[in-house]
């Protein structure tokens, strides 16, 4: 694929539904404090990384801003781009495997945990752009596997254990970590990097019951990006009813997979194929 139509089928999937949050959160905001949010990195400037796609590539060191769960969409683009620019596939996993061992041990040293986005490390690289290349590469190492062992017959023998035994390591984590900051989170990429893997195979009795709600997995981009929205909403209006913390919690999450599934219906995926369609007519460059 050319390097200008894989970075703009990117854009096309991720760009017109993180415009159309980003509107949406600011209206919510305006309605509800009468103003628009200012940040430390300065309204303006902070808006403009936003429209740019870059508000977490190092220039806003104070923390995300405005529609906060994009930070992670802006590192995703400028991490898919070093990716088709400078991979190929004779790039070895090991050499990937490395990338990644070095990006996390960086974060060790200077944050000890993964819970850190915007941070500068020696002013150049920031932790945001760090953690979304060593996942990046551990997924490209997990697809690797995937397509070597897709075919294998002895894999169907050992699926249903493995998925299992996935499925425990997640859990085993998250009863080991106590908390808020812990350093047993670094241990996270390389677990997800064997359950993505595993569970692409769907041979097991779990994925193949999971598979059935692939829907979920449709709209996680909607999900994703709508939450923070409609969280403001509701924090915001049902304690003014005095509905309770877990009530506001029920009606959250159910509102945000409804409203999501229509924001992939209606918005996501024809905004997707006019923005693909688009990016078709421009002029082959390679």
């Amino acid at each position: 694929m050319r390097v200008v139509q894989f970075i703009g089928n990117r854009l096309a999937r991720l760009y017109p539904l993180h415009i159309y949050t980003l509107i949406t959160f600011s209206v919510a905001f305006l309605v509800i404090n009468l103003e628009l949010p200012t940040y430390r990195d300065g309204s303006f400037f902070t808006l403009l990384q936003q429209i740019t796609f870059t508000q977490n590539i190092g220039l806003n060191p104070n923390g995300p801003t405005w529609n906060t769960v994009s930070w992670s969409i802006s590192v995703e683009v400028w991490i898919n781009v070093i990716f088709i620019v400078f991979m190929t596939r004779r790039t070895k996993s090991i050499v990937l495997f490395l990338f990644s061992i070095l990006g996390l041990a960086v974060i060790y040293i200077n944050t000890g945990h993964l819970d850190t986005h915007a941070t500068n490390y020696y002013y150049v690289f920031n932790s945001g752009m760090i953690r979304g290349g060593v996942s990046f590469f551990l997924g490209i190492i997990s697809y690797r596997g995937y397509l070597r062992y897709k075919n294998n017959p002895r894999l169907s023998n050992l699926v249903n254990y493995m998925e299992l035994l996935a499925v425990i390591a997640v859990f085993l984590l998250l009863f080991a970590i106590v908390e808020k900051y812990s350093r047993l989170d670094m241990a996270a990429p390389f677990i997800f990097m064997f359950i993505v893997a595993i569970f692409s195979f769907e041979q097991g009795h779990l994925s193949k019951f999971l598979r059935r709600y692939h829907v979920l997995g449709d709209i996680s981009y909607s999900v994703y990006l709508n939450q923070v929205t409609l969280l403001m909403i509701y924090e915001y209006t049902l304690p003014k009813l005095g509905r309770p913390l877990w009530t506001i919690s029920i009606i959250h999450i159910v509102t945000l997979l409804v409203y999501s599934r229509f924001t992939y219906n209606y918005l996501e995926k024809p905004l997707n194929r006019i923005s693909k369609r688009m990016i078709s007519q421009f002029p082959r460059i390679t």
